[in-house]
């Protein structure tokens, strides 16, 4: 069976039916989505000059390329907000190695040589510079990337931050020779470091549909948004440094056209005798002319709520409400606040923190002795946001355990806290020696409580309103007890 033209988008196909010996050389044409043929490096969508827009196509319905227009998405000022609120979260979080008993819980394990490290993860950063940059790059690009710098005795002896902007996953082979990534490119300006695969932790988020050795790039579906902030600010800005003058025509008082002196006259007086230091002075001119409005004012533009969707849409991509960032036009009360801030932490950086761990379980935490069984957790017992859900984990193994619907163990469990065998063994009824639904039975030989009197006691009067204690001889100037009080009929605001 000849093979098929040159021309063929599946040459391969048919080397394969055929058992054609160049089934192998048809294959080097197909490389994975997003990759590159043999010999060459693997294209990717950014450059080496910063966190630019992302994406290299139209989006839908749009003429314009919105990636160009949004230039750098770290220079948005909703972009900056919404990631700099998640990067002082996030780093509050502390990473924890754990190991899983018998019956699938995760132990702690007190110290490790991962832990430690981690600590200090460069001699130039610590490590909660690391993960803020990671994040901020996980983001906006959907990928990270970290360089273990290996020490002489073949070990790590740090971690490195590096672009994703100037690094990118690298193959020389094809999809199905069993390739996927063969090493990763550093690129900065025109000179290229190779550097090989077992070197490089890459944060993927998920796969990117057009590549699939890359992560899922979010940001691109909020293009627009980001433009439209963008247009929404320096239009404030604009409006403000021109003494508040909207746009607007200038003609003879006649209707007569103006000659080019006279339009740069008036252009002159009006921005230099009003703007910038000027603001506020009269300005004087000796043409009669007249202002005609061109487009809308920003009172007509509504622009103090045209921005919410687009400011609302960004939050969302990046997993912040805009009521925690103080920019949702409603401002809540504290406790929506809260409640927010909450959902933050458990639809955003929770997730995200997750992902991040077990990607350092498969590609870093190997690198450390004695790893194999081991697992990477985060304790968010330092987190304001998440002890909201804590307090309730412990109130709700409080009702379970009182209630007599688990032990002591369990209950412990449910609250996150430690367990031990004997508490496995330990039931609240067995505790407390009786049934907890059961009202406690008062013991007739107990002390009376002087602060609890009893007006019935033999030789005081029931008409005194002020009984006289006869354990401690105070006077009880609300009446005496409540019990008494109730007795007779006496209110606590009555005396």
């Amino acid at each position: 069976m000849p093979l098929r033209g040159p021309d063929d988008p599946m040459p391969w196909l048919a080397a394969l039916e055929a058992g054609s010996p160049h089934a192998v050389k048809a294959l080097d044409g197909l490389p994975w989505s997003g990759g590159a043929t043999s010999g060459g490096s693997l294209p990717f969508w950014g450059d080496n000059r910063g966190p630019m827009a992302i994406g290299s196509g139209l989006l839908p319905s749009a003429r314009a390329n919105y990636a160009a227009k949004a230039g750098r998405l770290d220079k948005n000022a909703v972009v900056s907000i919404a990631l700099g609120w998640v990067v002082k979260q996030a780093v509050r979080a502390k990473l924890q190695v754990t190991r899983e008993d018998d019956d699938g819980n995760d132990d702690v394990v007190g110290k490790h040589a991962f832990t430690d490290f981690m600590r200090r993860p460069s001699p130039y950063y610590p490590s909660r510079t690391l993960m803020a940059a990671t994040i901020i790059a996980y983001a906006l690009t959907g990928d990270a990337y970290w360089y273990k710098v290996p020490s002489k005795g073949g070990k790590i002896a740090g971690l490195r931050w590096l672009s994703p902007w100037m690094t990118s996953p690298h193959v020389s082979k094809d999809r199905y020779s069993g390739t996927y990534i063969d090493a990763y490119v550093y690129k900065v300006g025109n000179d290229e470091k190779v550097i090989p695969k077992d070197q490089i932790v890459h944060f993927r988020d998920g796969l990117n549909l057009d590549d699939e050795r890359t992560g899922w790039k979010r940001m691109e579906a909020v293009q627009t948004s980001v433009v439209s902030v963008n247009e929404g600010l320096v239009y404030t800005a604009a409006i403000l440094e021109n003494m508040g003058i909207t746009p607007a025509i200038v003609t003879g008082t006649e209707g007569d056209a103006l000659d080019d002196q006279a339009i740069n006259y008036i252009q002159q007086a009006l921005h230099g005798g009003s703007g910038g230091a000027n603001r506020g002075r009269i300005v004087g001119l000796k043409l009669p002319v007249e202002f005609h409005e061109m487009g809308a004012t920003p009172q007509g533009m509504a622009l103090e709520s045209i921005l919410d969707r687009p400011i609302s849409f960004i939050c969302a991509t990046l997993g912040v409400d805009p009521l925690v960032l103080g920019l949702s036009a409603d401002r809540g009360t504290y406790e929506n606040v809260g409640q927010a801030r909450q959902m933050a932490w458990e639809d955003g950086i929770q997730p995200l923190l997750e992902a991040f761990a077990d990607d350092m379980r498969s590609q870093l935490l190997p690198d450390f002795d004695g790893a194999e069984d081991l697992r990477l957790a985060w304790d968010y017992s330092k987190v304001p946001a998440m002890q909201e859900d804590q307090d309730s984990k412990v109130n709700r193994a409080v009702v379970a355990y009182q209630a007599g619907l688990c032990s002591l163990g369990t209950a412990q469990g449910l609250a996150g806290l430690p367990v031990t065998d004997e508490q496995d063994e330990v039931w609240f009824a067995t505790a407390t020696g009786g049934d907890p639904t059961e009202e406690p039975e008062e013991d007739p030989e107990a002390e009376p409580d002087p602060m609890d009197l009893d007006p019935e006691i033999e030789g005081e009067d029931d008409d005194d309103p002020f009984p006289a204690s006869r354990s401690t001889g105070r006077v009880t100037p609300t009446g005496g007890s409540r019990r008494a009080r109730d007795r007779r009929g006496v209110r606590p605001d009555a005396a």
